[in-house]
């Protein structure tokens, strides 16, 4: 009885414990988390992007979106944002969420090269992502 009661409290002092050991799921000192999301509209191609950081930043959103079509054996570059034009980042708050739209033909393949980014005080750290989508 004794082993049981003792096995018992090993179990869950155990249980107690595993949540201390856990690693911390996070990008990195300054995103959290982010999430982008590319669809093929008619005429033209939707971006729904979100990123947050640990906690309030400095400056917080999409740094660059570079739009490419395919042409021949590579890629053209068509269009682009970046981070001085409007609605791609927010000041002094903890996350930026904007939807982004770019024109496209019918049956072109396009490439998106897309970098999101968080600053505080700590610094500076982004992360990117390409996406590759077919007109409509």
């Amino acid at each position: 009885m004794k082993k049981r009661i003792l096995a018992l409290l090993l179990v869950f002092t155990l249980v107690l414990t595993i949540p201390a050991l856990a690693i911390e799921n996070r990008a990195s000192d300054q995103i959290g988390r982010h999430d982008i999301r590319v669809t093929a509209l008619s005429g033209q191609i939707g971006i729904k992007a979100s990123i947050y950081g640990v906690g309030p930043m400095n400056k917080i959103g999409c740094q660059s979106i570079y739009l490419y079509k395919e042409y021949g054996t590579g890629w053209l570059l068509v269009d682009r944002m970046r981070e001085e034009d409007d609605n791609m980042y927010s000041t002094n708050i903890a996350g930026h969420m904007a939807n982004y739209y770019f024109d496209s033909d019918v049956g072109v393949r396009y490439l998106l090269e897309i970098t999101m980014f968080a600053e505080n005080d700590e610094g500076r750290d982004t992360i990117e992502e390409t996406f590759y989508v077919t007109g409509k």
